[in-house]
């Protein structure tokens, strides 16, 4: 049951900043009996020795619960009227309103009670010109030379290793032993100790290998075959043990291994469920043109958008642009921890190296938002019901990933949000002048 009727609430909106709005209201005091007598009836059912419930006196109950009642009665009247005042379609609030303390009275009978409230809400703008943007994107060709780069690399991906009696070349792996001298007497760390002597293990001939120069040492040596090679190693070199040490290795090649891609031939295509060679490059063709398209795509998209971004010379909300920044500077930071995992530098150093990167990529990552959305009403675009779902599909499996618990709704309104930008960017494409480029192979 309502206490209050809103309606009778004087409320007075102010700009306090750009996209940030105040608004005091000020309720009557003949709503504020009212909602005080709700609340009394409320608790005239509470459990009182020598009632029965719902029959103790209003002044009994008023006097046992008076801090309560006065609380709640408080507490009803401001959700309700900010209830009320968000469904308003044309306030465009998108944070929610936050208390204002300074302006927050006392509950008290026959007296008018005030509260205000602050909130970010949407920007006002007009889009740019949208049909004839110009963009550039490299047209949809498929050469021979592709198609052989493009089965090369599958077939050296399902290559066998197998023993052979040739030479040692690049790319072969190779089953080794080797032992070596050092020029100082101090003792190998458990951790180098591999580095130094090695009954067997296998070393690849490709760059970079654990111990520096052996592609070149090793390279048309075979089976049998006994060498040495001096190393020094780099000053900077992982294993501080050896760093700037030159090292006289005694190296034993005991077998040579090559990997061996399969032919491309009828049989490989058979395996792989095509009736020939000509049917196998002509899926290949298919594939590389779809990764062509995706990439073109892609490519207007980020035309568009940087069009658009151009175009937007208009205020942020600015508790949405510092949750914005927040989030970018987390993206980053966590990135950064993953290529970089024992950097060692402060993460207070790493925040504010990267803090006005931030800032600028998340104005622009609102900005493109807001222009998106405005376009989308504006246009009277909706977004793909399938599309959706292959969004919410997708934030689903990476919050498994991370262990994270996924907000159903929140992520409801992501997917609908990135759905709705898909749709935009369709339709501007086909809106857009493309000139057509020649492609870098």
């Amino acid at each position: 049951m309502a206490t209050v009727d809103t309606s009778n609430i004087e409320q007075t909106t102010s700009e306090i900043e750009p996209c940030r709005y105040a608004v005091k209201f000020d309720v009557p005091a003949t709503e504020v009996n009212h909602a005080l007598k709700v609340l009394i009836n409320k608790y005239r059912s509470a459990k009182i020795p020598g009632f029965r419930p719902g029959k103790t006196p209003a002044k009994l109950v008023r006097r046992r619960f008076k801090k309560q009642i006065f609380e709640e009665t408080r507490d009803s009247i401001i959700r309700e009227t900010i209830q009320s005042m968000l469904q308003d379609d044309s306030l465009n609030a998108v944070t929610m309103p936050e208390l204002t303390s300074d302006e927050l009275s006392d509950i008290a009978d026959d007296t008018e009670f005030s509260f205000s409230v602050q909130f970010d809400v949407r920007p006002e703008m007009e889009p740019p010109e949208l049909h004839g943007i110009k963009v550039a994107a490299p047209k949809i060709e498929v050469s021979e030379v592709d198609v052989a780069d493009y089965l090369d690399a599958m077939c050296q991906q399902q290559a066998r290793l197998e023993r052979v009696e040739r030479p040692a070349e690049e790319n072969d792996i190779l089953k080794v032993s080797y032992t070596s001298q050092t020029s100082t007497d101090e003792e190998v760390p458990a951790t180098a100790q591999n580095l130094v002597e090695n009954s067997e293990t296998w070393i690849r001939l490709t760059e970079p290998t654990d111990i520096p120069g052996l592609v070149s040492a090793l390279t048309n040596k075979s089976g049998g075959d006994k060498t040495d090679v001096t190393v020094t190693f780099p000053d900077d070199f992982r294993e501080e043990f050896l760093a700037a040490k030159t090292v006289l290795y005694s190296i034993n090649v005991h077998e040579i291994h090559a990997l061996l891609p399969p032919e491309i031939n009828d049989e490989l295509a058979q395996k792989m469920g095509l009736d020939d060679v000509d049917a196998l490059k002509d899926a290949v063709r298919s594939q590389i043109e779809s990764t062509q398209r995706q990439q073109r795509q892609r490519e207007i998209v980020d035309q568009i958008g940087k069009y658009l971004i151009k175009a937007s010379d208009f205020p942020l909300p600015p508790t949405v642009l510092r949750e914005e920044i927040n989030r970018v500077m987390y993206e980053r930071l966590s990135q950064q921890q993953q290529d970089e995992p024992q950097s060692g530098e402060p993460i207070e150093k790493k925040l504010d190296a990267m803090g006005e990167q931030a800032e600028a990529e998340a104005r622009e990552r609102l900005a493109l938002r807001y222009m998106l959305q405005t376009i989308a009403a504006k246009e009277e675009i909706e977004p793909d019901k399938e599309r959706m779902k292959q969004h919410l599909q997708l934030m689903t499996m990476q919050a498994q990933q991370r262990q994270r618990e996924i907000n159903p709704y929140m992520a409801q309104e992501a997917a609908a949000a990135n759905a709705t930008s898909d749709a935009v960017f369709e339709r501007l494409t086909e809106w857009a002048e493309v000139t057509e480029m020649d492609r870098d192979n």
